[in-house]
């Protein structure tokens, strides 16, 4: 950060400009196995479960209507 204070004005100016890179949907799945999805599935069965206690939309399948 650099700090300007030549026109009377105090403005920070950022030092460096950070690019972000962006990913291809390909690489962001290029480690997923139908074990991993299994296992995260299992390990976060307990947030599906139940009836919504607040606001939320449960689809029961992707490819349906909400219900």
């Amino acid at each position: 950060m650099t700090l300007d204070l030549s026109k009377g004005t105090p403005m920070a100016i950022p030092s460096k400009v950070v690019i972000r890179k962006r990913f291809k949907l390909s690489e962001l799945f290029k480690n997923v196995t139908p074990e991993a999805i299994q296992q995260l599935n299992t390990e976060t069965e307990w947030a599906r479960e139940g009836s919504s206690v607040g606001r939320e939309l449960i689809y029961a399948n992707c490819n349906k209507q909400r219900i």
